[in-house]
């Protein structure tokens, strides 16, 4: 845990943008760390207006691109951010990584790490032996803690099983408007996909070993990209998965959902009812654990704020991986370690071989390796 409030640096995130709020929102919730500077747009003129409204009051560390902010802040010394967020759009990550990592910053990325495995692997490499934490900011869910914790400790017994979904339906169009396409021609695999394989290799410690995949384009729109997945999965260790990421499930809001089967019982966890976790063993009644709760492990109990009953969400688990990676940045600068749990880009890495992998089984209908 930090004992003092860091600074930080954000790049992108700017004027319309809900994900650049939601790290700012998450960073300010525990007083992690404060807001000093930032390149906000690829326009001066607006990066200059939103770092004003976001309250900066040095204009000198407004800036209006990514490579300026990295000279200008590395040259403070003592007053220099102790990390810096990207929120841009995924194309831009690689160069702004390999900026900032030359420059000696710890990184904070939104996911995914990179546009291609390619660009990952590269981006990884400029990296070097310096910090990134990569937003899969499931992982910071207590009861995703919890889960974690129930299936390494073996109370479902053997892992057989993982079904993982990630349903959305936001591209559908609403009746008398045009149909909506995802950003930039990002795929549904690429947006909410990553995040659902990377919640279930989180949880089980399972790496994929080969998939099978059904891809869809339902939706019109220009970019055409596919916004449906259905992925069979076996795992290295013989266990078998289902992974489905959609964008074009008519009715759905943000239905992520995990369930873990094993050869003594199962864990069932819905995102839209994330403070529960539900467990059936075998012969036993079905068991409803409940965040904030004395029975918890302990690292389920450390990442909640409320007492049971006071539901947290979204904003408290993505708070939950800056306050590990700010205490990891602490324990850097003092020369010692630390126990990292926060996503890092060797996850970003495994999750862009995966989408890869994905997308090649879609082209030629077999099952492909990871």
């Amino acid at each position: 845990m930090p004992h003092q409030t860091l600074r930080y640096a954000m790049i992108g995130g700017g004027q319309g943008s809900w994900i650049g709020e939601a790290h700012r929102k998450a960073l300010a919730l525990d007083g992690t760390a404060r807001l000093v500077a930032g390149c906000f747009s690829s326009s001066r003129e607006r990066s200059l207006a939103f770092g004003l409204e976001l309250g900066l009051t040095n204009e000198s560390r407004i800036y209006g691109s990514a490579a300026e902010l990295a000279e200008a802040e590395a040259a403070l010394g003592d007053l220099k951010p102790h990390f810096v967020v990207i929120c841009t759009p995924n194309r831009c990550h690689l160069e702004q990584i390999s900026l900032l990592a030359a420059k000696g910053f710890p990184v904070v990325c939104d996911k995914p790490l990179c546009e291609t495995l390619a660009e990952g692997k590269q981006a990884l490499e400029a990296l070097g032996s310096g910090l990134l934490a990569l937003t899969h900011c499931y992982a910071g869910y207590a009861m995703i803690k919890e889960a974690r914790s129930l299936v390494t400790k073996g109370r479902l017994g053997t892992l057989r099983k993982v079904v993982v979904e990630y349903p959305q339906g936001w591209l559908v169009p609403e009746e008398g408007k045009p149909s909506m396409s995802a950003s930039s021609g990002v795929s549904s695999m690429v947006d909410v996909g990553t995040h659902a394989e990377h919640l279930a290799r989180y949880v089980t410690g399972l790496e994929a070993k080969e998939v099978f995949a059904d891809v869809s384009s339902f939706v019109a729109g220009a970019p055409r990209t596919p916004d449906d997945f259905n992925v069979l999965v076996r795992y290295e260790g013989g266990q078998r998965g289902v992974l489905i990421a959609s964008q074009s499930s008519s009715g759905e809001q943000n239905c992520l959902r995990l369930r873990v089967y094993g050869s003594e019982g199962s864990l069932d966890w819905m995102q839209e009812e994330p403070n529960v976790l539900t467990m059936r063993l075998r012969d036993q009644p079905v068991q409803t654990l409940h965040r904030g709760q004395p029975y918890l492990c302990e690292e389920a109990r450390s990442c909640s704020r409320l007492p049971p009953g006071h539901p947290e969400g979204y904003l408290e688990a993505f708070a939950n991986i800056y306050r590990s990676f700010a205490a990891a940045v602490l324990a850097r600068e003092r020369g010692t370690d630390l126990k990292v749990d926060f996503p890092t880009a060797a996850d970003g890495i495994a999750s862009l071989a995966f989408v890869e992998a994905v997308s090649k089984s879609a082209e030629t209908g077999t099952w492909v390796h990871v």
